[in-house]
């Protein structure tokens, strides 16, 4: 296995130059570079895949030339959790890709060579074991993504949104930079292995991760570049940033977790706190946009709170009754892979709306059922599942959520933290399915039933094979997870149990799923062949009859008009009437505190004057200082 974990590298490598090996033929270069990749993608699945099944981890380590650190690899059943939703998004994206730009007239634009980048990044993430490693690879994955974000720098809003995440994601980057110089100097080594040892001042260390890891995976506060970045995105990438890359900072928590060896009962507090400030925060900035893509962005902050939920409530269960969160844990986990595939599929749709009929504005569109009729079915199975509705896969994963807190609550005969935590928690949950189903409503009513709201529908149509079946496999899989969602959950309870430390494991716990994952699927399962049936029945009864086809109700209305119909301010009400000309957090925090350091520190650009002796005796005075502290000390 360790054969393919390099072969996958090497792979990703490959496709990263393929574009400048065939500089001369775009159109070969796009297709080789995607097939590339998604061989690469593919192989990387069978070595996670044995280790989930297997839990025996795979590990290489090679020694380099830095002063710091090694190249040290291991794929756990932790990274092989993660890998598999990262193999199935890739390549459907990749897939994806090709037909969403099968007409770009772009020669070497830098479109795959920075894919294949980002896709490979992301696998050496979660397989890093050694923090310099970890850090470089972040840092490529990151860099990636920027230049994808900036794939149409000649529009300012989409140059406004790439710096934005540029800034965005090095505000973490930086405090994942002292996270590890501080764990390193208690551990002596950058190894994860010997960062596991460490036993004091890891409260500090969660705080940290929590703020640098959080602003990758866009806590709320933290959240302010996944509203500009995954917008200006192709949607192609934008899917594979919503879906995939964002779950590298709840990777991250999920492996400082892991490494630490002793958690305290405010460690989940301050998580399901994040968990239900994002949750509904996420939600209900989402329910007042008016941009498709950027209501989806938000969506994605909302689910992140909702794996932050099930993160809080296996900190809490663990903490104080040992193997009481390891439901939470495999929520968390589950959904996971869950939203991966949604959210992708979500994207995947609103960018073959774009794509037809060239605008984000779900008030210029309506009536789109009809035109694109692939694309609304399989919208509006990604919707049922982002809002939690069974038989989808969005249900089971929640469900798990629940199920852990009830336990929680059950367990306890008293009033205590845990206890509130938890009822915190199913309260939180609820009132965000809701919020969601209402928004997804609005966003699917608007955008796919009534009557066209304007030209741009005109001529719209589904988009070509290369983007319609990567949404076909999306939905299928949404429904597949659902109605079989026994097996996938058991697999995550044996996932989640590694992450419990040995000084909290008890013997015997069943890491079998609920019985009741099988029995909402057959419910559901039943439910629908019922309505099949009846549906069947009543063409068959009405097979010799004449029906006719009459107007819709017209409300009263002789010569109604498109302009008569719910828009998305209806289904808002009164918190969208004033339009939102910025996040709200960017208004009231970054715009003023980062406006206030660019005033303080203007004065400090009088020395960059462009003079090239003065700036040699900036470096020389530099010298004289650190030699002078270095004989001091």
């Amino acid at each position: 296995m360790t054969q393919l974990l390099l072969i996958t590298i090497s792979m990703y490598t490959l496709a990263a130059f393929m574009p400048v090996f065939f500089i001369r033929l775009p159109k070969i270069s796009r297709q080789i570079t995607a097939i590339t990749t998604i061989v690469a993608s593919g192989i990387s699945l069978i070595p996670a895949i044995s280790v989930i099944i297997t839990n025996i981890p795979v590990e290489f380590c090679l020694a380099w030339n830095l002063p710091i650190g090694s190249f040290h690899l291991k794929l756990d059943a932790l990274s092989a959790w993660f890998i598999i939703p990262l193999a199935i998004v890739s390549i459907l994206s990749c897939i994806y890709g090709l037909g969403y730009r099968k007409n770009d007239k772009k020669g070497l634009d830098g479109y795959g060579s920075f894919l294949a980048i980002l896709i490979g990044g992301m696998f050496m993430v979660v397989i890093s074991w050694d923090g310099i490693l970890f850090l470089l690879v972040w840092e490529l994955m990151s860099f990636a993504a920027f230049f994808l974000v900036m794939y149409d720098h000649q529009i300012p809003s989409v140059k406004k949104a790439g710096w934005i995440y540029l800034a965005a994601t090095h505000l973490g980057t930086a405090f994942l930079f002292i996270l590890f110089v501080l764990w390193s100097q208690k551990a002596d080594s950058f190894d994860f292995s010997q960062m596991a040892t460490v036993k004091e001042g890891l409260g500090t260390l969660y705080i940290l991760a929590l703020l640098g890891f959080g602003s990758k995976a866009g806590f709320f506060g933290l959240h302010v570049w996944l509203p500009e970045a995954h917008p200006a995105a192709p949607s192609s990438v934008s899917g594979l940033m919503s879906g995939i890359m964002i779950k590298m900072g709840i990777y991250g928590i999920f492996r400082f977790l892991y490494l630490s060896n002793h958690w305290e009962i405010w460690w989940g507090v301050v998580i399901l706190a994040i968990g239900v400030l994002s949750g509904l925060g996420g939600v209900i900035l989402a329910l007042i946009q008016k941009d498709i893509k950027r209501m989806l962005a938000y969506c994605s902050v909302e689910n992140i709170g909702i794996i932050c939920l099930g993160i809080g409530i296996g900190i809490i269960g663990t903490s104080y009754n040992k193997s009481l969160g390891l439901l939470g844990f495999a929520g968390a986990l589950f959904h996971v892979l869950n939203h991966a595939l949604f959210k992708t599929g979500l994207f995947m749709g609103a960018g073959s709306v774009v794509h037809a009929t060239h605008t984000r504005l779900i008030d210029k569109l309506g009536g789109l059922q009809r035109k694109m009729p692939v694309t609304a079915i399989t919208f509006l199975l990604f919707s049922g599942a982002i809002c939690g509705l069974p038989p989808f896969n969005g249900f089971a994963s929640e469900l798990f959520i629940y199920l852990g807190s009830l336990k929680i609550l059950t367990s306890q005969s008293n009033f205590c933290l845990p206890v509130l935590m938890s009822f915190i928690a199913v309260a939180s949950l609820a009132l965000i399915g809701g919020f969601a189903l209402f928004s997804f409503i609005k966003i699917f009513g608007v955008t796919f039933l009534g009557q066209p709201r304007s030209e741009v529908c005109k001529n719209a149509h589904d988009p070509v094979a290369l983007m319609k079946i990567p949404m076909l496999i999306l939905a299928f899989f949404c429904i597949l997870l659902g109605l079989g969602a026994y097996f996938p959950a058991t697999l995550a309870l044996k996932t989640a149990v590694t992450l419990i430390p040995s000084t909290h494991f008890i013997y015997g716990i069943s890491l079998e799923a609920p019985t009741i994952f099988w029995i909402i699927p057959l419910v559901s399962l039943a439910l629908f062949i019922l309505i099949g049936s009846t549906i069947l029945l009543r063409n068959y009864l009405q097979k010799k009859r004449t029906i006719t086809k009459g107007p819709l109700w017209q409300c009263g209305y002789n010569q109604p008009t498109n302009r008569m119909q719910y828009s998305g301010a209806s289904f808002s009400g009164e918190i969208a009437q004033k339009p939102l000309t910025a996040d709200p957090c960017m208004k009231v925090f970054f715009i003023p505190v980062f406006g206030f350091i660019d005033r303080s520190l203007s004065s400090v650009r009088k020395i960059q004057h462009g003079q090239s002796s003065f700036y040699i005796l900036y470096i020389i005075f530099a010298l004289l200082a650190v030699i002078t502290w270095s004989c001091i000390c």
